[in-house]
């Protein structure tokens, strides 16, 4: 088999708040998420899901958190994590991010507090 690269995959899972004003609506981070589907896409990977109506359509309880997720292949964990810590998220306490390499160990981050 020559000429056939082979990539890792990567699952990003990426949990937020949701708005105070209802579940059809998010916080403004709604423009950091873009800035990540824009990173993402910049490095030929797929842009980010939201999951988070699947959660509202399988339960009787609303969600109290935005959930998104994407897969991508040959993806550089550290250089991810260096633009997460540039973003200013509006609730840092609401923001957890897993990266699940197909190979290695699974990688759990949250925003520091400033």
């Amino acid at each position: 088999m020559t000429g056939i690269v082979v990539g890792f995959v990567t699952t990003i899972s990426l949990m937020t708040r949701l708005s105070e004003s209802g579940f059809n609506s998010v916080s403004s981070d709604g423009a950091k998420i873009e800035a990540i589907n824009r990173y993402l896409t910049e490095r030929e990977s797929e842009g980010l899901i939201d999951l988070t109506d699947v959660l509202d359509r399988s339960s009787s309880k609303v969600p109290g958190s935005r959930l998104l997720s994407a897969v991508c292949n040959n993806f550089s964990k550290a250089g991810f994590i260096r633009f997460m810590e540039i973003l200013n998220w509006d609730d840092p306490d609401y923001v957890i991010l897993v990266l699940q390499p197909e190979e290695g160990e699974t990688t759990i981050w949250r925003p520091r507090h400033v």
